[in-house]
């Protein structure tokens, strides 16, 4: 910093240092400490932005990170994520949001964001319609749920199913 003398009545001279206060920073306490920006622009680990970086929210005259884990953006409120890091899927349930590496069952990840599952399914995979198993006594074949394996039956070309308990699929006989 520099440093500026100034004598005071009483013959003393008092010694007041200034600093040049970064890029687009209105107030600081050294070059590096910024604690109010010019402008519209919004303070953030004593930096000054124009736009709030990835992983912040714009509040006032400040940046204000997101609460959420591997959450990139969070526009209305620090605590509920729209959108999450590359390789996390947004999980947005009971009001509460959260970035999860895999989807639980029920759900489908699908443009970052975990999509439940069409109600038959209880889990799902390509698409929200494509079970992968069935939920209650239904059994699953080729995505879709049946509640009789026999529905499938093809009679012309000598083609019947049946039941497969253990795995609740129907099969081929």
């Amino acid at each position: 910093g520099m440093e500026a003398g100034q004598k005071e009545k009483d013959g003393l001279i008092k010694v007041t240092t200034l600093y040049e206060c970064k890029k687009n920073c209105g107030r600081c306490s050294s070059d590096k400490n910024c604690f109010e920006c010019i402008d519209s622009f919004k303070l953030f680990n004593n930096d000054c932005y124009d736009i709030c970086p990835s992983g912040t929210r714009e509040k006032g005259s400040i940046c204000e990170k997101c609460k959420v884990e591997h959450c990139i953006k969070c526009t209305s409120d620090a605590e509920k994520c729209d959108s999450c890091n590359e390789k996390f899927f947004l999980l947005d349930e009971n009001y509460a949001t959260s970035c999860v590496e895999k989807c639980k069952d029920g759900y489908i990840g699908i443009d970052g964001r975990c999509v439940s599952c069409n109600q038959k399914c209880s889990t799902c995979s390509q698409s929200i319609d494509y079970c992968e198993s069935c939920r209650g006594d239904n059994f699953v074949y080729e995505g879709d749920c049946y509640s009789e394996c026999s529905a499938l039956n093809d009679q012309d070309n000598n083609h019947y199913f049946g039941k497969d308990n253990i795995n609740k699929k129907c099969q081929k006989c």
